[in-house]
């Protein structure tokens, strides 16, 4: 029975840490990725990087392992990029904005991933 019971614990805490995010970090210590958590081996859920300072990079989500949703991209601490992934792949149109956070353009470009 306690062999049993060990081999069930053993299971579980390999199933939670398969499931958990990851974090990368800079050689000297600072955090730089967290990665989404796995599901049936696909990443599912948030990805963010961030600059040596601590402020973000990136943002962006994960659906069954591809890219999908609003993506960010900042610069100084201020929201600076936004595009849109669906399934997988880039929309044409990139948001730029202003460090007060208001709307300065509307990019289009051809997409090539």
């Amino acid at each position: 029975m306690k062999n049993f019971f060990l081999g069930s614990m053993i299971l579980v805490i390999m199933s939670i840490a398969s499931y958990a995010e990851t974090k990368k970090y800079y050689n000297t210590g600072e955090l730089k990725l967290i990665f989404p958590i796995k599901v049936n081996g696909k990443l599912e859920g948030a990805f963010t990087e961030y600059y040596r300072n601590g402020n973000v990079k990136y943002k962006w989500s994960y659906h069954k392992g591809l890219k999908h949703g609003i993506a960010k991209k900042y610069e100084n601490g201020s929201l600076k990029y936004t595009w849109y992934y669906e399934h997988g792949k880039r929309s044409t149109t990139t948001k730029e904005y202003h460090r007060d956070g208001s709307l300065k353009k509307k990019l289009k470009m051809k997409c090539v991933e």
